[in-house]
C-alpha cells in the first residue's frame, strides 16, 4: 500500500515538475514555432493529460487548441511517442476514404522537432463522451451508428485499436466523432513498429501471448462499464453487436 501511494506521489511529482518548466521555459517558443504552421489563437488544452511516463518509456504528450483558417482544432506534439506516427499515416488514409465521422486531418509534421511529431485535427464542438442513453429509441439510434463504423472499417481494413467511451464522442444529435488512432491499423501501418507491450488500447481478448482487437466485443465491453440494463441487452439492436463478434479483428503476437 505504503509503495503505491509512493508511486503515485512521485508520478504527480513529475507532472507537476514537467508543467512547471514547460511553462517557464518552453511556452512562448511553443507557441512561435506553432504560429508558424499557420495556426492562431493557440491555447494549452487538457493540460492534466499532457504528460506519460513509464519507467520504460519516456513519452511526452501536449495538447493545444487553436485556430487554422478559422477552423476550431486540435493540435497534439508527442516526443518518443511511436504510436503518434502511426495516427498520422492512419489519418491520411481516413482522408482518402472520405469518412463523415471521424474529425478532418488538417495540418501534420512528423519531424516536428527532434523525436517530435505533430498533429492537427479538426476540433468537433458541444460533444461529450460516450455514455448511454436512458430512452431505448436513441439507444437504437446509438447502436445503428456503431454498427455503420462497424462495417464502415471492415470494409476498408481499419481497425481502431481503442474502442472507449473517452474516444467515442456524441454531439446533441446522438451522432458519432471518433477520435484518437494512435493504436490503431490501416493497410500500409504495419511498417510503424510500436512496443506492443505497453501500447494496449482498452478493450481486447487475450489469450496466451495473442491479443486479438474486435471492434463489436470493444462496443459491447463499453457499453458494459457504461452500465448497460438488462432491458437494453434484450433489443434487437444490441444482439445485432453480438452477431457481429468475430467478423472483424486483428490480432497481435506478444513477445514471450
Amino acid at each position: 500500500m505504503i509503495k503505491i501511494i509512493f508511486k503515485k506521489f512521485r508520478r504527480l511529482f513529475r507532472k507537476i515538475f514537467f508543467i512547471s518548466i514547460y511553462f517557464i521555459f518552453h511556452h512562448h517558443k511553443a507557441m512561435i514555432k506553432l504560429s508558424s504552421y499557420g495556426l492562431s489563437e493557440i491555447s494549452v488544452y487538457r493540460v492534466r493529460r499532457w504528460y506519460t511516463y513509464t519507467e520504460e518509456e519516456k513519452i511526452i504528450r501536449r495538447y493545444y487548441k487553436a485556430r487554422f483558417n478559422g477552423e476550431l482544432c486540435f493540435i497534439k506534439v508527442a516526443k518518443n511517442d511511436s504510436t503518434i506516427k502511426k495516427e498520422i499515416f492512419i489519418n491520411k488514409y481516413l482522408v482518402q476514404c472520405d469518412i463523415e465521422f471521424i474529425p478532418k486531418l488538417l495540418v501534420s509534421d512528423e519531424e516536428y522537432d527532434v523525436s517530435t511529431s505533430l498533429i492537427v485535427t479538426e476540433f468537433i464542438q458541444n460533444t461529450h463522451k460516450f455514455k448511454l442513453p436512458e430512452d431505448e429509441k436513441t439507444f437504437e439510434y446509438i447502436c445503428g451508428e456503431l454498427i455503420a463504423i462497424h462495417g464502415c472499417f471492415h470494409k476498408l481494413g481499419i481497425m481502431h485499436g481503442d474502442i472507449c467511451n473517452s474516444n467515442i464522442l456524441l454531439d446533441s444529435r446522438n451522432n458519432i466523432s471518433l477520435i484518437d488512432f494512435g493504436v490503431g491499423w490501416a493497410p500500409g501501418s504495419e511498417i510503424f513498429k510500436v512496443n506492443d507491450l505497453y501500447v494496449r488500447g482498452t478493450y481486447y481478448i487475450l489469450d496466451g501471448n495473442i491479443r486479438t482487437y474486435d471492434h463489436a466485443f470493444s462496443f459491447l465491453r463499453m457499453m458494459d462499464d457504461c452500465g448497460i440494463s438488462k432491458e437494453f441487452k434484450q433489443k434487437e439492436c444490441y444482439k445485432k453487436i453480438e452477431k457481429l463478434l468475430g467478423v472483424h479483428t486483428y490480432t497481435v503476437t506478444l513477445p514471450v
